[in-house]
């Protein structure tokens, strides 16, 4: 974990050094010409919080899935709120039908508050490199903070006991 913690880092600082220096030298485009790059996120800088949607920061809110549990679900194991959904097709008991939605709103009263302070921690971190305010112990900081509040994968990944 640590050496992933390092690497995320030496990533980011390269990234905030680089983007610096772009800011700092801005291409010469002119309306005839075409730059040579173009990133794949062309469109995202403005956004709010870069880093995420609109959709994003709905589901989020809303303590949707997010995709985060897609590894489960395709292979077989689907979270309370997709059980609910085919109820009728693996004839759920009305028993069945009441624990799975008591899990499910437990998880989702637990899923908003991580999705909003995963906004909340996105949006620090945007702020910060939008700012150029950041440096290695500043980041290191984010990340544990990060890492600490927001386990939504554990949340949305639902193993049966």
């Amino acid at each position: 974990m640590k050496k992933n913690k390092n690497k995320v880092k030496q990533i980011c600082i390269a990234m905030t050094f680089t983007l610096t220096a772009i800011s700092l030298n801005p291409l010469k485009i002119t309306a005839a010409s075409e730059p040579e790059y173009k990133s794949k996120y062309t469109g995202q800088e403005k956004r709010e919080i870069k880093s995420l949607s609109n959709e994003d920061i709905k589901e989020l809110r809303a303590g949707a899935g997010w995709g985060l549990a897609k590894a489960a679900e395709l292979n077989g194991l689907p979270g309370p709120k997709h059980i609910l959904e085919m109820k009728k097709e693996i004839e759920l008991t009305a028993e069945q039908e009441k624990m799975v939605i008591a899990l499910y709103k437990d998880m989702n009263k637990e899923a908003i508050e991580l999705g909003n302070k995963l906004i909340e921690y996105e949006e620090e971190l945007n702020n910060r490199f939008a700012e150029r305010n950041i440096d290695e112990k500043m980041l290191d900081k984010l990340l544990e903070k990060y890492q600490k509040h927001t386990n939504l994968y554990a949340l949305h990944i639902y193993l049966p006991t």
